[in-house]
């Protein structure tokens, strides 16, 4: 299926842009997108009817879209994964604003999973955040299995977030203690703005950023084994 050339233009809660559920073999490219919530918005079924159904989102390409306002995230994975969702490729996209550039999130005990996503020349402005990877996002769903999303193999490269606030995110991991997050690559990340705290990371292994954020420059070598296994707050740096 080919989605290209369409603008889209919505406002208030829940009107997501564009959404992908449950297909495969998708490319969404150059399209214009102003929305009211998630600029495009990759899901694959919520609890009972995404586990019935039972068809991931696989293999999308999502090429050259430009999102000019998003009042939640300027592409989103979930939060409704129950289905599965992998291999995703996010190819040359521009956010002119958005709440956060980039959000994987699913609720507490959704199940499921999200792997091999693939984001590539992203650049954003007039962000909160930049990326964002959360499974408690909202409340918690009541339906089993009463087990968080798998989050692995998230890999981000050459990505730019301009106009972050002094108390902004650049990179956000929330996981669960039995399930952490396995495996975010981020090469190439440049931040030009100084941003106090810039990682808020809980319960990730392979965790891996290279990159500048305001005058600190940030490389993989810097941090300890241990502090790779498991990440609570910042990484350490050197300008």
């Amino acid at each position: 299926m080919l989605l290209e050339h369409i603008f889209v233009e919505s406002s208030g809660r829940n009107t997501d842009g564009i959404v992908v559920d449950s297909s495969a073999d998708v490319v969404v490219r150059h399209n214009a997108i102003t929305s009211g919530d998630d600029g495009i918005s990759i899901k694959s079924g919520r609890d009972e009817a995404g586990r019935g159904l039972g068809r991931p989102t696989e293999d999308l390409v999502l090429l050259g879209n430009v999102i000019t306002r998003a009042s939640a995230a300027g592409v989103a994975i979930g939060s409704e994964v129950s289905g599965g969702v992998r291999r995703v490729y996010v190819l040359n996209t521009t956010i002119h604003k958005a709440f956060v550039a980039f959000y994987v999130k699913a609720t507490r005990n959704r199940g499921a999973y999200v792997r091999d996503v693939y984001v590539r020349d992203l650049a954003a402005e007039q962000v909160k955040q930049c990326i964002n990877v959360n499974s408690n996002f909202k409340k918690s769903t009541p339906h089993p299995p009463s087990r968080p999303t798998d989050f692995r193999r998230l890999s981000f490269s050459s990505i730019t977030c301009r106009g972050l606030l002094d108390d902004a995110r650049v990179l956000d991991l929330t996981e669960q203690p039995r399930y952490p997050i396995r495996g975010v690559w981020i090469d190439g990340l440049t931040v030009p703005d100084a941003v106090r705290a810039p990682f808020g990371i809980s319960f990730a292994t392979g965790v891996s950023v290279t990159g500048r954020i305001g005058a600190a420059v940030y490389d993989p070598r810097d941090v300890s084994a241990a502090a790779r296994r498991t990440w609570f707050a910042a990484t350490s740096g050197s300008s």
